[in-house]
This record gives structure tokens, sequence and C-alpha cells, in this order.
């Protein structure tokens, strides 16, 4: 019986478990980047909600959130002083908080523009790699 039970536990043991981990390699703002993107600013998170809309990433879990920006400093696509609505995938608790500052890069998702989990986005005062090369870049602000 003894036997019995070390089979069951061990055989238990190789069924699939769910993975629950994220690990992203660290972004590198490139011109291959840059170029993709659909909007390039520096913002403040001025109000946020739950979603069931999906991002493209959706297989990454079902929960989002849609984050409103003020744009303060606007590198593509936007200009100073816009509010732009940014959907992201919160499953991993990467969402965007109110009253502080990033720098964002969205894509478009149909008619959405989309901050991916592991692409990007940062709080600001985590982004001066990105912001050196977007100086160095990008002569003239979308401003």
């Amino acid at each position: 019986m003894k036997h019995m039970c070390i089979i069951a536990f061990l055989a238990f043991q190789m069924l699939p478990h769910a993975a629950h981990a994220l690990s992203c390699a660290p972004p590198v703002m490139t011109e291959e980047t840059m170029m993709a993107a659909a909007v390039i600013f520096e913002g403040t998170v001025t109000a946020s909600e739950e979603t069931d809309e999906q991002p493209a990433s959706k297989g990454m879990g079902g929960k989002s959130g849609l984050y409103t920006f003020t744009v303060k400093s606007a590198w593509k696509g936007v200009k100073a002083g816009d509010s732009v609505t940014v959907l992201r995938n919160t499953y991993w608790g990467d969402g965007f908080s109110k009253d502080v500052d990033y720098l964002v890069v969205a894509h478009k998702n149909g008619e959405q523009l989309e901050a991916h989990l592991c692409g990007l986005s940062m709080q600001l005062d985590q982004a001066a790699k990105p912001l050196e090369f977007l100086k160095k870049h990008i002569k003239d602000k979308a401003e």
C-alpha cells in the first residue's frame, strides 16, 4: 500500500500544472521599436478602470485596464496636452498608477492603443536610456 501511495504521488507530480511566471527581457529602444510604435509620449495617468476589453497579448491572462493619460511631452503620434487612453494587460499586476508620470510606448490593437507588458512603457524616473535614445533620434518632438 505504501508503494501505491508513492506511485500515485509521483504520477500526480508529472501531470501538467498551470504556469504563473512572467519573465521579460529588458526592453531596449531601437529605431525599429520606435518606428513600430503608434504613439510615444511622456504623460501622467489621470484615470483608470478595469475592462473586459482584451489586449493583443490576451493569452497572457484576461485582466486588463484602460488608463487615461494627459500628455506632457510628445515624441510620436500625439501632441502635448492631448488626453490618450491606453489598454494594458494587468494579469501580472503591471498596470499604471494614477498621478504617476510615465514614458508610454503604445501600439495599435484595432482602434485601441495598447502598451505591452514587456514593452518600453515605464515610470518616467526609470526611463533615462529610452529618453536618451529618443533625444538623439527624433530631432523635433511632436509638440
